[in-house]
C-alpha cells in the first residue's frame, strides 16, 4: 500500500489465491467375464487453481468513515484427469479422459468502514461485497487411449471439445463488527456468504455445490506484563474461531467447517522502534481447519497449517516523499 496524497487516500496492489485443486484419489473394482476376473483401476486427479490480483484505491471520507474499491483481475488453469486402466496384459483398452480449463476475468469489489467510541471504547463497523461476474474461460477436453500404463503404448488421442464460453463466479457479502482499546485489548465478529450456488459453467450449474456460510470470532490483546522498555510492549496475541457451512456438497449434505488460529506478532529491532514510532512486525500462527460430513462414507478431512508473515509499517517511506 503507498499513500496517494498527505491526508486520506491510499493505494494498494496485490495476489491472493481464489480458489485452489489439489486432489488425488483411486478406486477399485472387479470386472467379471465368463472367461476371466479383471481388476479395473479408477485415477482422479485435479490440480491447478485462480489467483486474484487487485489494485485497489481508499478514501477517508470524514474522519471516521472511509471507502474503498479494487480492480480485479482473475487468472488462473485448472485441469482434471480421469484414469480407467485394465489389468495389464489382458488386452483391454484403457483410457485417460483431461479436462483443462483456462479462466480470464475483470471484476470489482468495494467496501467501507465507520468508527466511533463507545464510552472510551472503539467501535468499528465494516461491509464489503463482491458482484458475481462471468468470467471468459476456454476448455480443451480430450481423451488418450493406450494399452498397459500411460505412456507405455499409446494408441491414439483424440481432442473431442475446444471452445470458448464462460465461468459466472459466485457474490459475496462480508460484515464485521470490532470493539476494544487499541493498543490495550480487541474484539472482533464477522460474518461472510458466498453465493455459490450461482456458480456456472456456461450455462451448467454445478448441483454439488451450494451457498457458503460462515461465522468467525477473534480476539487480541497486548502483554500486560511487559514494561515501557519492552520490545514486547508492542507484541500482540491473537486468538480466533470460526465455523461454516462449505459449499461442496459430496451428496444432499454439504461439509461443515470447524477451526481455530492462535497467533502472535512481536516487532522488529529497528530505529523507528526506538523512536517509539510504529514498527515493522514479524508475525507466527498456528492454524487448524476440521472439515467433517455427517454421512460416514463420506471422508472427514484435519488440516494443520503454520503461518510466517511480515508487515512492513515503518514510516520512513512517506517521511520521504512528504519532506
Amino acid at each position: 500500500a503507498l499513500p496517494f496524497n498527505k491526508k486520506n487516500m491510499a493505494l494498494v496492489i496485490g495476489f491472493m489465491p481464489f480458489t485452489a485443486t489439489r486432489y488425488q484419489y483411486f478406486d477399485n473394482d472387479t470386472l467379471r467375464t465368463p472367461d476371466d476376473t479383471l481388476t479395473v483401476k479408477y485415477t482422479y486427479e485435479g490440480s491447478g487453481g485462480v489467483d486474484r490480483y487487485f489494485l485497489g484505491w481508499g478514501w477517508n471520507i470524514i474522519k471516521d468513515l472511509s471507502f474503498g474499491i479494487n480492480g480485479l483481475l482473475y487468472l488462473g488453469n485448472i485441469r482434471r484427469d480421469q484414469v480407467t486402466e485394465y489389468t495389464k496384459g489382458t488386452g483391454f483398452l484403457n483410457s485417460r479422459f483431461r479436462d483443462d480449463m483456462r479462466i480470464r476475468g475483470l471484476g470489482f469489489d468495494m467496501g467501507a468502514q465507520y468508527r466511533f467510541s463507545v464510552k472510551k471504547l472503539l467501535m468499528t463497523i465494516g461491509i464489503s461485497g463482491e458482484y458475481g461476474f462471468k468470467a471468459r474461460s476456454l476448455e480443451i477436453f480430450h481423451a488418450d487411449y493406450y494399452f498397459g500404463q500411460f505412456g507405455d503404448d499409446p494408441l491414439k488421442v483424440d481432442t473431442i471439445r475446444n471452445q470458448k464460453t464462460t465461468v459466472t463466479l459466485p457474490s459475496t457479502v462480508r460484515a464485521a463488527l470490532g470493539l476494544g482499546k487499541p493498543g490495550k485489548w480487541q474484539l472482533f465478529i464477522g460474518t461472510d456468504f458466498q453465493s455459490w450456488s450461482s456458480f456456472r459453467r456456461g450455462d451448467i450449474s454445478e448441483p454439488r455445490f451450494d451457498n457458503r456460510f460462515s461465522q468467525s470470532a477473534a480476539f487480541e490483546v497486548c502483554p500486560i506484563y511487559a514494561n515501557s522498555k519492552s520490545v514486547f510492549r508492542q507484541s500482540v496475541l491473537t486468538f480466533s474461531i470460526r465455523q461454516a457451512s462449505e459449499f461442496i456438497k459430496p451428496n444432499e449434505f454439504g461439509y461443515r467447517s470447524f477451526g481455530a488460529t492462535l497467533g502472535f506478532s512481536f516487532p522488529v529491532l529497528t530505529n523507528s522502534l526506538m523512536d517509539r514510532k510504529l514498527s515493522s512486525w514479524v508475525n507466527i500462527g498456528l492454524d487448524y481447519i476440521n472439515f467433517v460430513h455427517r454421512s460416514p462414507k463420506i471422508t472427514d478431512n484435519q488440516v494443520f497449517r503454520m503461518i510466517f508473515a511480515f508487515t512492513l509499517r515503518d514510516k520512513w517511506t512517506p517521511k520521504f516523499k512528504y519532506n
